[in-house]
């Protein structure tokens, strides 16, 4: 399971909240982009398999792109 958000960043501050707990596990600086890119997995349970990566769009900074991958499994939302 893929899902891909794009949002400004102005309005990221109050629609990130999915309702899910997630922990940075790691953060990287992609080649041709000079903003870092932010992996995240879930802490929700100690066996969920989803994990997100975040990064800021190369030409157009107040833009932010979140790559989810693999649905959540036995976790709930808060």
């Amino acid at each position: 399971v893929e899902r891909v958000e794009r949002v400004e960043k102005a309005r990221y501050v109050r629609i990130s909240g999915d309702g899910y707990r997630w922990r940075k596990v790691g953060e990287k600086i992609v080649k041709g982009n000079p903003h870092p890119r932010h992996y995240y997995r879930c802490t929700s349970s100690a066996r969920c398999l989803a994990r997100k990566h975040i990064q800021t769009v190369v030409d157009n900074s107040d833009v932010i792109v979140t790559y989810y991958k693999e649905a959540h499994s036995r976790c709930t939302s808060r």
